[in-house]
């Protein structure tokens, strides 16, 4: 229901796309800010966090990125995406006893087609992909955290405007933390990426 320019305010929990499919996506230039209290009457990210985290069974319905951000044709300018936490480590598979030190709850991270017993192989894609073919515009990705993917935590790309990633915490992903590109061959797309913690 929400169209370009909305602003939606995300309260404290747990999501994992509808139906607990695995994945959202977010195919309208909207401000999404979390780390709101269920009343929505303070905002405090640590306090109040809300985490899109899939579990591992939402893994044999999906195998698509966390939050797909855009969508083909359409314009990103004025996204915002701020205050979330975006996790794939649930829903990856990892061995019960190779890899495992002590005190650490899981062992190494297994990649398809290898799989623990019972469990679905590891959703090898994004927390947040950055969908091909949208028109650009002015993007800003900043104070979240991006955590367990087994590909990029951010990857995509924009033809024109400024994709700005700033004060953003990445852990535990497997491939890169941020890549992305500009695909115009006429105008130039920018990127500021500053002051995040990999």
């Amino acid at each position: 229901k929400a169209k370009d320019g909305d602003t939606i305010l995300v309260a404290e929990g747990t999501y994992s796309g509808t139906f607990n499919i695995g994945y959202i996506v977010i195919d309208k230039a909207v401000k999404l800010y979390g780390g709101y209290s269920t009343d929505f009457a303070t905002r405090d990210v640590v306090n109040h966090p809300t985490l899109f985290q899939p579990d591992n069974k939402s893994g044999g319905k999906s195998r698509k990125a966390i939050v797909t951000l855009g969508a083909q044709g359409k314009s990103l300018d004025g996204a915002v995406l701020d205050g979330l936490i975006i996790d794939m480590g649930m829903r990856n598979s990892y061995s019960p006893d190779e890899g495992k030190p002590e005190g650490v709850e899981t062992g190494v991270l297994f990649l398809p087609p290898k799989k623990a017993k019972g469990e679905n192989a590891t959703v090898t894609e994004q927390c947040l992909f950055i969908s091909n073919g949208n028109k650009g515009g002015n993007v800003t990705i900043n104070n979240n955290v991006f955590l367990n993917s087994a590909k990029y935590a951010i990857q995509g790309s924009i033809p024109t405007g400024t994709l700005t990633i700033t004060n953003n915490v990445f852990a535990s992903n497997r491939m890169a933390s941020i890549e992305v590109w500009g695909t115009s061959a006429k105008e130039i797309a920018n990127a500021e990426i500053a002051n995040n913690t990999v």
